[in-house]
């Protein structure tokens, strides 16, 4: 679903798997050590870059993975990787 441009919450999870939305967060963090919303969090930030490398602006981006705001994207994809949508862009063109 993120690949897709959206992420399921965790009671989409929850009902997919027929387990209480606890069961789904704690079973998770046993399995691959990180939190539901860290893992998204950073599929997230991965999606946005392979979508700044394509024709998508930084605002489509933003808007496509779920932003309300542009400089909210902006703000948490330079906190993840140190650098604002511009620059990673520049520095990943080809």
């Amino acid at each position: 679903m993120i690949d897709e441009d959206r992420a399921p919450t965790l009671d989409e999870l929850a009902n997919m798997l027929f387990v209480s939305r606890p069961h789904v967060c704690s079973a998770f963090s046993h399995e691959t050590g990180q939190s539901i919303g860290h893992y998204a969090r950073a599929r997230r930030m991965e999606r946005a870059k392979t979508m700044l490398v394509g024709c998508c602006s930084v605002a489509q981006v933003a808007t496509r993975l779920g932003w309300t705001r542009c400089s909210t994207f902006s703000q948490a994809f330079k906190q993840s990787t140190g650098v604002s949508p511009i620059e990673w862009r520049n520095s990943n063109s080809q």
